[in-house]
């Protein structure tokens, strides 16, 4: 397998936040700025110029992880968010009912009920991504979009309706780590 010296001498969690953090900015700037991609038929469409870069910003963090996710550290690859054996099916089941007696998940932060959320992130930006990309390439500022277009419009705007179910999921897995003393936030902050 071919490595890169470079990325070799960066520990993995460096890049793990670097990527989390980028994700983070990019995928909540164009999440805030999507009322302004309306613009896109105006002749000055600053708005849908604004979001569509903040967009590709998000897809190049995007297409980090996915990279990442495939041939990085084992802890981190995609093969662990997916629930593919009993076990992990039986560590999200298990994840599900300790939550009602306010357990914390014991299993690996990758799998169980965080690693299906993660990975329905993963999926929403993607699916946005993928979206967003066809419209930044095909769609001609100043002009109404029809067919083809209108559709992927109305893709993208699916993926627009799940991403405050996702954060609603992360952020609110995230509270209740902290409320129950394991803070997994401070570590993506570099407070920890």
């Amino acid at each position: 397998m071919m490595t890169i010296p470079l990325i070799k001498q960066i520990p993995p969690y460096q890049i793990t936040r670097f990527i989390h953090s980028g994700m983070l900015i990019f995928a909540l700037s164009a999440w805030l700025t999507s009322n302004w991609a309306d613009t896109y038929e105006d002749p000055q469409h600053f708005g849908f110029t604004i979001h569509s870069w903040i967009g590709l910003g998000m897809v190049c963090f995007i297409c980090l992880r996915l990279f990442y996710g495939l041939t990085g550290p084992t802890n981190v690859r995609l093969s662990q968010l997916i629930p593919t054996t009993k076990d992990r099916l039986r560590l999200i089941w298990e994840d599900l009912l300790g939550l009602f007696s306010f357990k914390l998940p014991t299993g690996p932060t990758h799998q169980g009920l965080s690693g299906i959320i993660k990975l329905f992130g993963l999926l929403v930006f993607t699916w946005m991504a993928l979206t967003g990309s066809t419209l930044f390439i095909l769609v001609e500022p100043g002009t109404e979009a029809k067919g083809f277009l209108e559709l992927v419009m109305e893709f993208h705007g699916i993926g627009e309706t799940l991403i405050p179910l996702y954060l609603l999921l992360h952020i609110g897995l995230i509270v209740f780590y902290a409320i129950k003393g394991r803070d997994l936030w401070r570590k993506m902050f570099f407070l920890k």
